[in-house]
């Protein structure tokens, strides 16, 4: 269920998503935490940005980079954009 608005555009957090994913896939664990997540969000976004993206996190209750693959489904986040058909 969506809960809160994107604070970045959805692709941009698919991207995320799919970085943590292959992250995440070598090396078989979550260190609850967002180590990897704040090195990709130092890299793409600004200081301003990240605040947003970190509130946006914490009020999905999202607390690790696992977590950002675990809690946030971006079919929920989906406009009407795009027409899909039947």
């Amino acid at each position: 269920m969506r809960k809160s608005k994107l604070p970045i555009p959805i692709h941009q957090l698919a991207m995320l998503q799919v970085y943590l994913y292959e992250i995440l896939s070598i090396d078989k664990k979550c260190e609850k935490n967002f180590k990897h997540t704040e090195w990709y969000m130092n890299e793409n976004f600004s200081k301003n940005e990240i605040e947003k993206i970190l509130k946006f996190f914490q009020e999905e209750d999202v607390h690790c980079n696992c977590g950002i693959l675990k809690k946030i489904n971006l079919q929920n986040y989906i406009d009407e954009s795009i027409k899909y058909h039947d």
